[in-house]
């Protein structure tokens, strides 16, 4: 009979590579991968290797911010929430067929921990974090990986760039390498949640009416959770409507 770290060292093999990025929520060049992504590969597998595990919450924090989001017809500031919230989990995994494999005759276990945060404008901030921590417990605990991970990418040795930087050869290769980079990437990197969301409280915060944001910006507020922003464009935008807020912003 396998032990419990038999198995999960067993788990761990079988989902390598097996995770891909949630592309229908994230958008083709958004390199995230949700909960039921991660789920939907691991949950075979613990039924399978008959293991299960319980969520236990060690710590758990939600910090509230007030947002300026304009003024009212009498001149009165408006103020919107923004919910920040951190969690701390531990993961603790057992196995009914192998719990006296201890030489103690003890219940055999293990346990993963993890971190995660979470920001809402609402009441979902503190189970965005909990997720979030599950989540990478999983991850970390069973040394799993997947293929869209940018981390795995490696990454141009800078000392060779500074020091070859006066040699016109080297400016070319470099400057042919981005051309073709650019080229290869017909399609922008999108903005993130988070992203749209400071644009949607930058918006609040300057007090533009519907109509004013799409004679800036070509776009309504209320588009934004279904148009392809790009990143580069969300950037801008953000920028824009930094400049048009008369007061320091608090984040």
């Amino acid at each position: 009979m396998k032990t419990l770290v038999e198995i999960i060292n067993t788990i761990s093999e079988e989902a390598k590579n097996k995770f891909k990025p949630d592309l229908k929520k994230y958008g083709k060049n958004f390199r995230a991968i949700s909960e039921s992504a991660v789920l939907e590969v691991l949950n075979p597998l613990f039924k399978e290797h008959n293991i299960a595990y319980e969520v236990i919450i060690q710590s758990k924090s939600l910090h509230i911010e007030k947002l300026k989001a304009g003024r009212d017809n009498a001149g009165n500031l408006i103020e919107s929430l923004l919910f920040v919230a951190e969690a701390q989990v531990m993961l603790v995994f057992t196995n009914p067929e192998a719990m006296f494999n201890t030489e103690k005759g003890e219940a055999e276990r293990m346990a993963f921990q993890g971190w995660g945060s979470g920001v809402d404008y609402g009441d979902k901030a503190t189970g965005k974090a909990i997720t979030s921590a599950v989540k990478y417990a999983l991850f970390k605990g069973l040394r799993l990986q997947y293929s869209d991970d940018p981390d795995a990418e490696e990454s141009q040795e800078i000392t060779s760039i500074i020091e070859d930087e006066n040699s016109s050869t080297k400016k070319e290769e470099l400057k042919t390498k981005k051309e073709t980079s650019k080229e290869a990437k017909k399609e922008e990197v999108l903005a993130t949640e988070a992203q749209l969301n400071y644009i949607k409280g930058l918006t609040i915060t300057c007090g533009l009416t519907d109509e004013q944001f799409k004679a800036m910006f070509d776009f309504s507020p209320v588009q934004l959770a279904d148009i392809k922003l790009p990143m580069k464009r969300a950037r801008e935008i953000i920028e824009k409507l930094k400049k048009l807020a008369d007061d320091k912003l608090p984040f």
